[in-house]
């Protein structure tokens, strides 16, 4: 993530996290990260661009994540790893949505289960 990207990722992270993709409006990350429209087109052309990127950047909190959890070894620490990653989970709670049939489900193609990001892909292709 390039330091002029980073303020686009951060936000629209955020607001995935809060309020879905249906949350994604180009306009107001606009607003919120106080730059022009065309700088999100410059940096991510649109916005499903602009989603793979985030789930990408979920991806890689979700091994940060899961890695503090397995290093872990009391119900504390456990709960401490869920406290310091709400964010993520919110985040995830939202992206399961993309793959069920419906609003954005055409993102990855006319198949949604053939996504390598959907945990059935692999379930499935087997």
């Amino acid at each position: 993530m390039s330091k002029t990207q980073a303020p686009w990722i951060i936000k629209g992270y955020e607001t995935f996290a809060i309020e879905g993709p249906l949350g994604l409006k180009v306009e107001r990350l606009a607003k919120a990260v106080g730059k022009h429209k065309s700088s999100f087109y410059h940096h991510f052309a649109e916005l499903d661009i602009f989603i793979a990127v985030l789930l990408e950047t979920h991806l890689h909190h979700a091994s940060i994540m899961a890695k503090e959890e397995a290093a872990g070894t009391t119900l504390e620490e456990f709960i401490d790893v869920l406290v310091a990653h709400k964010t993520d989970l919110l985040f995830n709670r939202h992206r399961r949505r993309l793959f069920r049939p419906g609003i954005f489900s055409g993102h990855y193609g006319a198949n949604h289960r053939a996504c390598p990001l959907n945990p059935r892909h692999h379930q499935l292709a087997a």
